[in-house]
């Protein structure tokens, strides 16, 4: 009480003071996650993927949901008589709710388990045409459930793979992407293929050729592309010439 009547009595410059001596600006900080070393963690997406011990692969779900309960204190409440009935059947209502979540929990990584099976080329290379196109009334069989539960269950989620963040819809098919990629690895390899190999293009003039073409890619897609498509960099690529200067670039 003290100390209120004290901050009461100041005026807004040590009020100010007051505020930035006691309390954080960034007051979340504390529930920051670290998911790279504790994979347990999970914080932005509905579902982690990774490869773990023994090269096992492995699904984690989000944390919060496996930790959600009723606390114990309300449901030893509904086994008392002065619990009124209204009180009883909001306990009820919660504890019900907690075992709908988790039971959507439960149906969730058993659907990403199966369909990452299903793509395992994909989780293991990051190659975007590693995506097998999947059905989901298979998947729905292999879960146990039916393909609406399935739809429901992917709908609007998104998973961490090893290679980066994943629609789950994208593994029943976005074929424009895929279609894309196909025609952004042909544009990287006709323009190597008719470069001048005494000066090669480097990866960031592919970068400046592809847009041109119509394609806005970063330069770190079209070095994987190259990459994928065993396509040496340009300074293995270069002839050596002897009225040129050798380049550090890549």
């Amino acid at each position: 009480m003290i100390q209120s009547m004290e901050i009461l009595q100041m005026n807004l410059m040590q009020l100010e003071v007051h505020i930035d001596q006691e309390l954080s600006k960034n007051p979340t900080l504390e529930y920051v996650v670290d998911t790279a070393s504790n994979p347990d963690e999970h914080t932005k997406n509905d579902a982690r993927i990774f490869i773990g011990e023994n090269e096992n692969l492995e699904v984690r779900i989000g944390k919060l949901v496996r930790r959600l309960k009723v606390r114990e204190e309300y449901l030893q409440r509904t086994e008392s008589k002065s619990t009124t009935l209204a009180e009883r059947d909001v306990i009820q209502s919660a504890q019900w709710l907690v075992e709908s979540i988790q039971q959507r929990s439960v149906t969730l990584k058993k659907v990403v388990s199966t369909i990452a099976q299903h793509q395992l080329n994909y989780i293991k290379s990051g190659d975007i045409l590693d995506i097998g196109k999947l059905n989901m009334v298979s998947i729905a069989e292999a879960v146990g459930v039916h393909a609406t539960t399935v739809s429901r269950a992917i709908h609007a989620k998104s998973i961490e793979t090893p290679h980066g963040v994943v629609r789950l819809c994208d593994f029943f098919g976005n074929i424009k992407e895929m279609e894309d990629a196909i025609r952004i690895r042909e544009a990287i390899r006709k323009a190597i293929d008719e470069e001048d190999k005494s000066a090669p293009l480097e990866d960031q003039q592919l970068v400046n050729f592809l847009k041109i073409k119509g394609f806005n890619v970063a330069r770190r897609t079209v070095t994987k592309y190259r990459k994928i498509m065993n396509i040496p960099s340009s300074r293995q690529r270069r002839k050596w010439n002897p009225d040129q200067e050798p380049s550090d670039s890549e």
